[in-house]
């Protein structure tokens, strides 16, 4: 989401317009479900909505810097993405592991960049030749509840009937939530090295939401605006009692 957001800045957007667009692109794409041989989504409707707001636009045309990151499974590195198509490159950017299919990109296959760098504010220090570094970390701290052991085997058919219709309710987590929650792992779990690169480091709280809450839009961006604004108070006062005491 960062790499779709900061594209859309780079291009000029104002706020409004892009939550009105990202939310009607993101909500659009839920049906979009395939036999999970390669990912549980086809990617279909993401990647025709990701394509209509880019456009043929390229990275370096940008009115503002520009960075995206994926990670390549060829490889297994991280890709920085500073040139070439903004779409593709968002695309790949994006594309969470089991949930859509792997984009190629040069012959080799890219996902989602949070599987190995999740807030890469390390990456954007050295960007931006060491400037201000704003990192913002969206990803829930803590988020699955206490689990009643089900034991070391489980039954995709019996876990269906009882979340379906039955009474009885055993939580067991999903697989897209054992996937997702996977992926925003680096992010959480290296915090403390991210803060050393990051002059700022904002951790909006994202626990009343849920990732497909589109249409709660207002209030995530409200929260994140409130946490915003305490943390560069925060480091306005810090600059300030550091020019004072010079």
């Amino acid at each position: 989401m960062g790499g779709l957001l900061g594209g859309l800045r780079a291009m000029g957007w104002d706020r409004d317009r892009i939550q009105r667009e990202v939310c009607a692109a993101c909500a659009d794409h839920f049906g979009d479900m395939t036999f999970p041989f390669v990912a549980f989504k086809r990617g279909g409707k993401f990647s025709q909505n990701v394509r209509n707001l880019f456009g043929d636009v390229q990275i370096e045309d940008l009115w503002l810097p520009y960075f995206c990151i994926s990670a390549n499974l060829n490889r297994s590195e991280l890709k920085l993405h500073t040139q070439g198509s903004l779409a593709k490159a968002v695309l790949a950017s994006t594309r969470a592991p089991g949930v859509f299919p792997p984009i190629v990109y040069d012959g080799e296959l890219h996902v989602d960049g949070g599987v190995i760098n999740n807030v890469p504010v390390d990456l954007m220090k050295e960007f931006c030749n060491q400037g201000v570094t704003i990192g913002v970390d969206v990803a829930p701290p803590h988020e699955l509840r206490p689990v009643r052991d089900y034991g070391d085997a489980i039954s995709g058919w019996k876990t269906f009937w009882k979340r379906c219709f039955s009474a009885e309710r055993v939580y067991t987590p999903s697989i897209l939530l054992v996937l997702i929650r996977t992926l925003e792992y680096t992010g959480i779990s290296n915090q403390h090295t991210r803060l050393q690169s990051a002059d700022v480091f904002m951790r909006p709280d994202m626990l009343p939401f849920k990732r497909t809450d589109f249409h709660l839009a207002a209030s995530i961006v409200e929260a994140g605006y409130e946490c915003a604004k305490a943390n560069l108070l925060k480091h306005r006062e810090k600059v300030t009692s550091a020019i004072t005491a010079l």
